[in-house]
């Protein structure tokens, strides 16, 4: 629910996300949680706050690789590739091995 908000570009706070994550790392999802942070990744990129999105972009990629969820690594890396680019080519490299 909080993505299609966050799409349309009506999410005035990230409560929503932050909560999703809180149930699914409770439920020890990984994949599914290293999305929510893709999702928040995006949230705080769309409002300016390089800080909190590149936070929640490593985050993303942290989780999906513990998870070893490859789908969701691919989909973690190529977003934090968009929001940090100068970092893509470090992330990318750290992939690969």
């Amino acid at each position: 629910m909080g993505i299609v908000i966050l799409k349309t570009k009506r999410l005035k706070s990230p409560s929503i996300l932050y909560e999703a994550k809180k149930i699914l790392d409770s439920l020890n999802l990984k994949d599914e949680s290293a999305m929510t942070d893709v999702y928040l990744s995006n949230y705080f990129h769309l409002n300016k706050d390089s800080i909190n999105a590149n936070f929640h972009a490593e985050s993303a990629l942290k989780l999906s690789r513990e998870a070893k969820a490859p789908d969701f690594y691919l989909t973690a890396l190529s977003h934090a590739g968009s929001i940090n680019p100068k970092k893509f080519l470090i992330l990318f490299t750290s992939a690969l091995l």
